[in-house]
């Protein structure tokens, strides 16, 4: 996955605030957070379409994330894009990023998802979830279409900070490009990237 800042400026603004509950994990991995009890999130995702402007056709694919230990990776610049990244990458679809979840087992707590929107600039959608001291990491991807393989999200920004849940987070975030596609403009055919 590469980073694109030439072309594309994107903000994915995500604002998350934290309400303490009750502690459930069976998980044994210590990652650092020592906070007690679950927090719930509510994400808000605010979509900014900066440069180019966006054409009619522009929109986002549905969010999809979850929160997990640190153990697990969704995604990270620079590295592979998994087959579930590459698939909401390319498509918007996450069934296959959601198999991926449950394969991590233990590794996930909670699946984020949000809709998608269909007005490029100013648009939010929201999102509640949950962590706790075990899975104090969220990871959250949406596609921008349209687009060869372009998405944009958050990788393991963590809600806790020592024993504490963070009462917000805000994280700009850029485009990035998964490497799954050769296309080089919004509309451009197939051509699948081989190598990756």
């Amino acid at each position: 996955m590469e980073n694109q800042h030439v072309a594309l400026l994107l903000a994915l603004a995500v604002g998350l605030t934290a309400v303490p509950s009750t502690v459930n994990s069976a998980v044994s991995k210590d990652c650092g957070c020592t906070a007690q009890g679950t927090a719930t999130y509510k994400g808000t995702f605010t979509f900014t379409w900066q440069n180019p402007p966006p054409i009619p056709t522009s929109h986002w694919s549905p969010v999809i994330g979850a929160t997990h230990t640190s153990c697990f990776s969704m995604w990270a610049s620079g590295d592979l894009a998994s087959p579930g990244i590459e698939k909401v990458a390319e498509t918007g679809n996450a069934s296959l990023l959601k198999t991926e979840f449950q394969q991590a087992g233990s590794a996930v707590l909670d699946v984020v998802e949000a809709v998608g929107v269909s007005t490029p600039n100013g648009t939010t959608t929201d999102a509640s979830f949950t962590a706790d001291r075990f899975h104090p990491f969220v990871s959250a991807t949406s596609m921008l279409a349209p687009s060869p393989d372009w998405f944009s999200g958050v990788n393991s920004v963590s809600l806790c900070k020592n024993s504490e849940w963070l009462n917000e987070v805000t994280v700009e975030v850029f485009a990035y490009d998964a490497g799954t596609d050769g296309g080089l403009s919004y509309t451009a055919a197939d051509d699948d990237t081989m190598p990756r």
